[in-house]
């Protein structure tokens, strides 16, 4: 349980006591990234509503207290108040010692940023591929290198991707069924069934095996708007 709370660094950081003499700080811009509130996070399935840019860069921690064993957090200059359950701090804590090796990429993989790949995204046409294998050979060597890659030119009809996957491979079926349908819906399980817009994030970590090669086929776009965008996770 937590015994005390301490605000830090104006506000920047703060400090928790727990029963056991052990102490954990976060930083007041993580906290506010990871609130648990309805305005921050779908109270239907708990994914993340706003991104890291939507929180003000001067987000700092106003006030603390310890309620019902909870923490209760007021964010300035949102004016924002937050309750974050003492059993969740302490699985989520961050704070502590650890033992990490470097990572590595093999030799095969390129790390790319907006700045080498904005004018030269990996791209291929359906047709060419489907009728030339040196074509489907080497947007597929892309994939490999780069981590995805374009293909233009498929039929604007449902399942369409899996045409795709056909010139290479097969699907993993998910409680999704063959292919995810992306479509707006009254009271959606999930955000992609809403017209919001979704950040960088990675599908499916939790599953085993975890996704190989996800692939995305926009058939329509019936409102006005909309970008894709990805993110070189090697390069971060």
């Amino acid at each position: 349980m937590l015994t005390h709370v301490l605000v830090g660094d104006e506000g920047r950081t703060i400090e928790l006591g727990w029963t056991d003499g052990k102490r954990t700080r976060f930083h007041a811009v993580w906290l506010r990234d990871n609130a648990l509130d309805d305005k921050t996070r779908s109270a239907g399935n708990g994914q993340r509503l706003i991104t890291i840019l939507d929180i003000p860069a001067k987000t700092r921690i106003g006030a603390a207290a310890i309620k019902a064993g909870a923490l209760e957090i007021s964010f300035e200059p949102e004016g924002k108040t937050v309750s974050f359950p003492a059993q969740w701090l302490r699985a989520n804590a961050y704070d502590r010692d650890e033992t990490r090796q470097p990572g590595w990429t093999g030799d095969v993989i390129q790390r790319w940023t907006r700045a080498t790949m904005q004018n030269a995204v990996p791209r291929a046409s359906y047709p060419a591929a489907l009728h030339g294998r040196g074509v489907l050979r080497e947007w597929l060597s892309a994939v490999r290198t780069y981590g995805f890659a374009v293909m233009d030119g498929l039929p604007a009809e449902s399942g369409a991707l899996c045409k795709v996957s056909d010139l290479f491979g097969y699907v993993r079926e998910t409680n999704y069924g063959r292919w995810f349908e992306v479509r707006a819906e009254v009271n959606p399980n999930n955000l992609a069934y809403t017209n919001l817009g979704l950040q960088a994030h990675t599908d499916n970590p939790y599953r085993d095996p975890v996704p190989t090669l996800q692939i995305l086929s926009c058939i329509e776009n019936t409102v006005e708007g909309g970008e894709s965008s990805v993110v070189g996770g090697f390069a971060v």
